[in-house]
């Protein structure tokens, strides 16, 4: 993760959550979380990580219609976001946070 995108997703509400790539990878494979995009659908065409659902800060801020049942189905599992330069990820794993699930900023996908 660079420099500008963790300095930027610190000031955006992330800092204190951020993890690391390995890290994140690690525990996708064990079970114990799942990768979340808060980009916007037509930022895929940008590249995904493998594995990843795409979730977009919008519905979680709105209505929650995807991720309403993702967060129940996840009941339990740490949620590691990542967007395009941390930001996103960064608000939304405050808010999650907020809400008592246990949430960790991955930072940017460029």
């Amino acid at each position: 993760m660079g420099t500008m995108t963790s300095i930027f997703s610190a000031l955006m509400g992330g800092g204190a959550n951020l993890t690391t790539p390995a890290d994140a990878a690690r525990k996708v494979k064990e079970g114990t979380a799942v990768l979340i995009d808060v980009r916007e659908a037509d930022e895929w065409a940008e590249g995904v990580a493998v594995s990843a659902e795409l979730l977009a800060l919008f519905d979680l801020r709105r209505t929650r219609a995807a991720w309403g049942p993702f967060l129940e189905k996840n009941k339990g599992k740490e949620l590691i976001l990542y967007c395009h330069s941390g930001g996103r990820s960064g608000m939304a794993t405050k808010a999650l946070k907020a809400e008592g699930y246990q949430a960790s900023n991955l930072g940017g996908y460029s």
